[in-house]
């Protein structure tokens, strides 16, 4: 074969002096002839997957290992930041900082000038004097104060009016004090004591039902959420006895004096509730009922097992 001889099909598919180039490759110039001769194109599959596919799994794990050195250098980052202080950090001054906020928390010059700062002291002791049932949960209470200060909620018709009446003589009390006081020139948290002791003392320490003796709410028998304090008297009860664990016989007799109050409470609403029938003051059927079932709810275990379930 001549070297100048244009190479046919019949003569084989390789360059001349191109042994390296893969043996099914053809020519770029026996492609043009076969699209001439059949006026079609054809793809040859390629041979080379192997290589597609390795370069394919190289990219992917290059693209994992730049994802997972930005996401370290992100948390080395935030690491920096939290735990090296910044310049304004450092140079702050700690006592500045804490004399600031004190200023911030001081009580204003009229809160004491109008006698605000007195009443509500005063208030602090009338609540739980007019409500003895509320003194375990006072803050910092301590054995003594509970052994001497505590009672259950007594529900006899004269003790809420007289709880009643007085509430509503702080409540005037207060009204008079804030005429004196200047609200502009006292602070948002002042002003919000004030709004605070107004809704306690008029809806008699935010307890309408069965303590406002005016309402005559204390005549009915509990309604379906069982709000009132009978309902409660359990609670408190529990509380009063963690401070009250006897250790001499005066602590037992005092003991036993609370625990006979609470049930003079219980049986004393029953008279409110009788009471209330002969008035007039009785809830509808399926009320009733309702209540009842959540007063169970308030004392399942005496509802279940009587005496012994306390």
């Amino acid at each position: 074969m001549q070297v100048n001889q244009k190479p046919t099909k019949e003569d084989g598919v390789f360059y001349p002096g191109d042994c390296n180039r893969n043996a099914l490759e053809k020519r770029p110039t026996e492609k043009l002839d076969d699209i001439a001769e059949t006026g079609s194109v054809t793809f040859e599959p390629s041979t080379d997957h192997f290589y597609k596919k390795k370069s394919k799994a190289e990219k992917s794990r290059k693209i994992l290992a730049a994802f997972f050195i930005v996401l370290f250098l992100s948390l080395l980052i935030a690491l920096i930041l939290v735990f090296i202080p910044s310049k304004a950090t450092q140079n702050s001054n700690p006592k500045a900082e804490l004399k600031k906020a004190s200023q911030q928390c001081k009580l204003s010059t009229e809160y004491q000038k109008c006698g605000l700062g007195i009443f509500l002291d005063k208030l602090k002791k009338e609540y739980y004097r007019l409500q003895p049932q509320m003194v375990p949960t006072k803050k910092g209470v301590t054995a003594n104060e509970v052994r001497e200060n505590f009672r259950p909620f007594d529900p006899k018709p004269s003790e809420i009016k007289r709880v009643t009446d007085e509430t509503l003589e702080l409540f005037q009390e207060l009204r008079f004090v804030v005429t004196k006081c200047s609200e502009t020139a006292l602070r948002m948290r002042e002003r919000r004591a004030i709004d605070e002791a107004k809704y306690l003392l008029k809806y008699i320490w935010a307890r309408p039902y069965d303590v406002n003796y005016y309402n005559g709410d204390w005549l009915l028998s509990p309604n379906i959420y069982c709000w009132h304090p009978i309902c409660y008297a359990g609670y408190h009860l529990q509380h009063a006895l963690l401070h009250m664990k006897p250790t001499s016989q005066d602590h037992v007799m005092k003991l036993k004096t609370v625990l006979q109050l609470q049930k003079n409470a219980i049986v004393q609403y029953k008279e409110n509730v009788k009471l209330g029938v002969k008035a007039g003051m009785i809830r509808s059927q399926v009320a009733c009922k309702a209540g009842l079932y959540s007063f169970l709810n308030s004392y399942p275990n005496v509802a279940i097992y009587g005496e012994t379930g306390m």
